[in-house]
């Protein structure tokens, strides 16, 4: 807890999941926002990018997408995940069987956070 009584902790959760639609997980990273603003990850293969939050504000969270250098698209919210069953929703990076990818993350929120965190977990599924 904070100094104004606020819990400083996001949800836990657990990551990613290792298939998502026939793709394997080629790379991952985790974050707290606010915190890491931007990541890189890598694989070779026809991609497909994950992203799952946790936390109060997680919807207002935004993902700006570079693949291999080139703006590809910008992710606005974020699929929150509480519980249950890991939720499939995967972007196509319209990547050719493999090539070599490189996708960079960045991270954002709209508006102010209000000291409540947001966890965050992004994977690259190839095939």
């Amino acid at each position: 807890m904070d100094a104004a009584g606020h819990d400083d902790r996001a949800p836990a959760h657990q990551g990613t999941a290792r298939r998502l639609d026939g793709g394997r997980l080629a790379d991952t990273a985790s974050g707290r926002w606010p915190g890491v603003t931007a990541v890189t990850l890598s694989g070779r293969g026809s991609a497909t990018l994950a992203v799952v939050c946790s936390g109060d504000l997680a919807r207002r969270m935004w993902f700006e997408v570079r693949v291999n250098g080139r703006l590809s698209r910008a992710q606005q919210g974020c699929l929150t995940w509480t519980g249950g069953p890991f939720p499939k929703a995967g972007v196509d990076l319209a990547t050719k069987e493999g090539e070599r990818v490189t996708v960079t993350v960045r991270t954002g929120m709209w508006g102010a956070g209000t000291n409540r965190p947001v966890r965050w977990s992004i994977g690259l599924y190839v095939k």
